[in-house]
């Protein structure tokens, strides 16, 4: 089956993976909170932990090899790139050469000043940032928001409930997302996304008595976070990797998940603020309008890349095409086919 009709699903379960870490944070911390340790060793200790996955990155990236694609294009070695593509399937999917390929490549300064990559930095960016902050925000504040529902309850019991919604909502949006993207498309799923994350947020602000109910408030929590993982949390780290060309695929990505990571920053050191001032209802109020802007700038900005192959979208000349098996071919590069399932 062709890679190209689930592109989106195979991206989605690599930032799935994310899932995990989000329900891990929480394990690690009830597990230090349950040994006894005082507050101030438990914070150092998770800081510790945290620098363990980065070193194993910063391994595994150093040994990945360069894309055929890239080879292709940007390089213009399309027999090498055929090699590695038979090497990486282990002989099922080799590459037809027709023509050389011109190899193409864009400048940093091309990319700053075309109005088309701007606007495409802007929507992927942008709707990254707004995600994040709305993500991050209310992610790392969940024990706070625990604690603002019932004054009473302890940190172990904001962990706990924090671990609870992470496991019965978050993750089940990661599967989703990797189920069904390419069904739905990612650009639509996107917008979706945001727009119930709008609904959710603005029920919890509006809705009169909810926040004194715990149960009822974090069910309806709960399904924010479902659709922002079914939504724009995956879908802002897959249209990056979609939308530019491959020469400045990476640098477009780069920029998108840096300022992406910028909104994070914002909303995990503007939360508490907007809480204290507002209280909870305050700050899901302001969450709502965030994921309004995203269905906004998601409609007015992005294009739909669902369907579309690399190229296609990056607006680059193809002159290869693959081929899975004896006989049958599938248009794209290299690694866009794979082999019959």
């Amino acid at each position: 089956m062709p890679t190209l009709k689930k592109r989106g699903a195979l991206t989605s379960l690599v930032f799935g993976m994310q899932g995990l870490g989000l329900a891990f944070g929480p394990v690690v911390a009830l597990t230090l909170e349950a040994s006894g340790l005082p507050p101030d060793s438990i914070w150092r200790i998770m800081f510790a932990v945290g620098a363990l996955p980065p070193l194993a990155v910063l391994y595994l990236r150093r040994t990945m090899p360069e894309s055929p694609r890239y080879k292709a294009l940007v390089r213009g070695d399309v027999d090498d790139a055929a090699k590695d593509m038979a090497i990486y399937s282990t002989g099922q999917l080799q590459a037809e050469v027709e023509q050389k390929t011109k190899p193409s490549s864009i400048g940093l300064g091309q990319m700053l000043s075309n109005p088309k990559y701007l606007l495409l930095i802007l929507g992927t960016g942008g709707a990254w940032f707004l995600n994040d902050y709305a993500f991050y925000g209310n992610a790392i504040s969940t024990p706070e928001i625990i604690k603002m529902l019932a004054p009473t309850s302890s940190t172990m019991t904001g962990s706990a409930w924090a671990l609870i919604i992470f496991v019965a909502f978050a993750i089940p949006g990661y599967l989703a997302s990797i189920f069904f993207m390419d069904a739905i498309g990612h650009r639509r799923l996107q917008w979706i996304g945001f727009a119930v994350m709008a609904v959710a947020f603005a029920t919890m602000a509006l809705v009169p008595g909810i926040t004194h109910e715990v149960a009822p408030f974090l069910v309806v929590y709960g399904i924010s976070f479902f659709f922002i993982e079914f939504g724009p949390n995956c879908t802002t780290f897959v249209i990056p990797a979609e939308v530019f060309p491959t020469s400045i695929r990476t640098t477009g990505h780069g920029m998108a998940a840096g300022i992406g990571k910028f909104g994070a920053f914002v909303g995990t050191f503007v939360f508490p603020f907007i809480s204290a001032e507002g209280g909870i209802k305050g700050a899901m109020l302001f969450s709502s309008g965030v994921a309004i802007l995203g269905v906004i700038l998601t409609k007015l900005t992005l294009p739909e890349p669902s369907g579309k192959t690399l190229e296609a979208l990056g607006g680059e000349d193809v002159t290869a095409h693959a081929v899975a098996g004896p006989t049958s071919r599938h248009s794209g590069l290299l690694v866009e086919s794979s082999p019959q399932s």
